[in-house]
């Protein structure tokens, strides 16, 4: 997986389904009457309704806020790491980002600085960025006064780049893909979205186009799907940019174990592979 940050990207493998791949059944997050529990695929309830917010399971763990603060729970809905932050995200590498102040903002939360939480729930490195990406690789992507680099899981600096165009670098700091993009996502599947012209597209790890772009708007593939927005709606493509469910929910998610996430109208469900529904819109 390539991890973005402005102005070029970071080299390093991630299996999407990391989210699947750990012990016991995947559970997925779900709101009703204003708050969150857990179903399993059939659609039953494992963590009953009792959060303000929910975030999916990673490595073990989920992030869910109670009583207006940010802790996380263990499969069994036990809180592992109390409620004592402002915001925290998912887990990736034994790290997450954790808030000690700020606000939520239009594409995350702003304000404040952000630092890492190992699973004991430990500050491994102190709140002091501007923004941070999660670690994948060994490194994580961080601002500082409006210039990026990486630090390790120390928070020992790595490489430093002013921002620019979008391309990508391999973990030496080396580019492999000259910065050419308005805008860029992570690789997965050996494929990464790219935007050019305004529209959005498809590279290989050569920087070779694979789909050409012709997308208002897409996603990254799992499982063999992409996500792609045409005429206000949402389906998936192939890799080779054909349709394989058609353009017609109002939101989906990645595919994730053969299931994806969808929302028709108000509500939402999941989906298979096919575009059949499996668990019809009933959550919030």
């Amino acid at each position: 997986m390539f991890r973005v940050f402005a102005g070029l990207l970071l080299v390093v493998l991630f299996d999407c389904r990391t989210a699947s791949a750990q012990s016991g059944a995947l559970l997925f997050p779900v709101e009703k009457d204003g708050l969150w529990g857990y179903i399993d695929r059939n659609g039953a309830i494992k963590i009953e309704y009792g959060f303000q917010q929910a975030e999916p399971f990673k490595e073990g763990l989920a992030a869910v806020k109670h009583n207006n603060q940010w802790g996380f729970i263990n499969r069994s809905g036990q809180f592992v790491i109390k409620p004592s932050f402002d915001y925290c995200a998912s887990f990736n590498e034994n790290r997450a980002r954790f808030w000690t102040g700020g606000r939520p903002g239009k594409t995350g939360w702003a304000g404040d600085k952000v630092g890492f939480i190992d699973q004991d729930g430990a500050s491994v490195v102190r709140s002091q960025y501007d923004h941070a990406f999660d670690y994948s690789g060994g490194f994580a992507a961080v601002y500082v006064k409006g210039l990026c680099g990486y630090i390790n899981k120390n928070g020992k600096d790595e490489v430093d780049f002013p921002r620019g165009k979008y391309g990508y670098i391999d973990t030496t700091g080396q580019v492999v893909i000259e910065p050419q993009f308005e805008s860029a996502s992570d690789f997965s599947e050996e494929m990464a979205a790219v935007k050019i012209d305004g529209i959005w597209g498809f590279i290989d790890r050569n920087g070779k186009i694979s789909i050409h772009p012709r997308f208002a708007a897409v996603g990254s593939f799992c499982q063999g799907l992409a996500r792609y927005l045409e005429n206000g709606k949402w389906g998936f493509i192939d890799k080779q940019g054909n349709s394989m469910v058609k353009a017609q929910f109002d939101d989906v998610g990645d595919f994730c174990e053969d299931l994806a996430r969808i929302r028709v109208e108000n509500h939402w469900g999941f989906i298979d592979t096919k575009g059949n529904m499996v668990i019809k819109p009933r959550y919030d």
